[in-house]
């Protein structure tokens, strides 16, 4: 007991600044205790498990650790003066929230990190005979024939898919591009074949999928890798707002119905994952 006192003394005086008074009363608890793995003093004074301890008896108002022990607790102590750093799990703010969210994305990424694919860019030229180049022409007399409506527009452009329907009086052109389509639009509208004025307005696209809850990382590219196995694909974009910010929608449109049917049946019966 007599080897435990002087220890206990020596690392007072190394530490300094304890008066007898508080030497007698450090002596007299350590007595009591018997050098409690708890420490002396209730979770104050000398204790095993950090140093210098944190309560409320015996020297627990030195700050710092003994030759750079560490205490227990929230808080850990790494050498003598310096500021307690916070641990997983513990109250903490400031620059250690920061420093534990920044060690909580590194984790992150170590763990989903891993093979990734690398889509070249998207061609966003503008494909010969899309949907935006569809034009629909009513109005037209019953005795037209597809030679002669062929013959009316030809001028503007290479011509596509031609459907005319005679006793409904209307037809669909598909012209090579939308350019093209718009100024045969805007030279046609109205001219008169048999007395009767054509009405000429773009045809509305059918084959578009309007998708929804898109992630903030989904891209173009990666959108077109998505629905191209449904389909030739016209047009694939992720919608944006006026600051460039995605809105979590995409449009894409696709050559024909056929892919866009399998691609609403596929989203709609099923989960289908952007990763």
């Amino acid at each position: 007991m007599e080897n435990g006192m002087s220890q206990a003394t020596s690392v007072h005086q190394r530490l300094g600044g304890f008066s007898n008074a508080n030497n007698q009363q450090e002596q007299s608890t350590m007595r009591d205790n018997k050098f409690s793995p708890q420490g002396a003093g209730g979770r104050g004074g000398m204790s095993s498990r950090g140093g210098m301890g944190r309560g409320r008896g015996g020297s627990s108002q030195q700050s710092g650790a003994i030759g750079g022990q560490q205490g227990s607790g929230k808080w850990a102590q790494q050498g003598q003066g310096n500021t307690p750093k916070p641990l997983m799990g513990s109250n903490y703010s400031g620059g250690g929230r920061r420093d534990y969210f920044e060690r909580l994305m590194e984790r992150v990424n170590e763990e989903f990190s891993g093979p990734q694919m690398s889509l070249p860019a998207l061609d966003t030229s503008e494909k010969k005979f899309n949907s935006y180049s569809r034009l629909f022409i009513g109005n037209l007399p019953k005795d037209i024939s597809e030679e002669e409506l062929k013959a009316l527009f030809r001028p503007f452009g290479e011509l596509g898919q031609v459907y005319l329907n005679k006793e409904g009086s209307f037809s669909f052109v598909n012209l090579d591009y939308k350019m093209n389509a718009e100024k045969a639009k805007r030279e046609l509208q109205g001219k008169e074949l048999r007395n009767r004025p054509m009405k000429i307005r773009s045809a509305s696209v059918n084959s578009g999928v309007r998708v929804k809850n898109l992630s903030a990382t989904v891209s173009n590219e990666l959108l077109e890798k998505a629905f191209s196995i449904f389909g030739l694909i016209e047009t694939c974009r992720v919608i944006v707002d006026n600051r460039g910010n995605p809105t979590g929608d995409g449009l894409v449109i696709f050559s024909d119905k056929k892919g866009a049917a399998l691609a609403m049946t596929k989203c709609q019966e099923e989960c289908y994952f952007l990763t």
